[in-house]
């Protein structure tokens, strides 16, 4: 019986702990890491994600050729398909601002 009312107690626990999976931005919109929304509006994600990664923006639907409409401010990040990737497959990490050069390892 002391054994199903800790398990009972520690599901009770987890259940109400639960994780926001929203990444963690970094922006200048707060002075500390942050969660997008309220001041922060995910535009310096997109912009970076359009302008350097940009391995989904075709098919994406913010995407008007030349810039992003999320960047620009015509559009809410949420429909973003690199926000949405970000939100689904690293929730809760930090998103990406600048390209990670790999060290060469021939370099002293």
């Amino acid at each position: 019986m002391l054994y199903m009312n800790l398990a009972l107690s520690t599901l009770v626990n987890n259940m109400s702990k639960r994780q926001d999976p929203r990444p963690i931005c970094t922006c200048s919109a707060y002075s500390f890491p942050h969660r997008v929304g309220g001041k922060c509006d995910g535009s310096t994600f997109t912009t970076f994600y359009f302008y350097n990664i940009r391995t989904e923006c075709e098919e994406c639907g913010c995407n008007n050729g030349e810039t992003c409409d999320v960047a620009d401010g015509r559009e809410i990040f949420y429909n973003a398909i690199c926000w949405r990737d970000a939100y689904h497959y690293a929730p809760g990490e930090y998103l990406p601002f600048k390209i990670e050069e790999p060290e060469d390892p021939y370099e002293p």
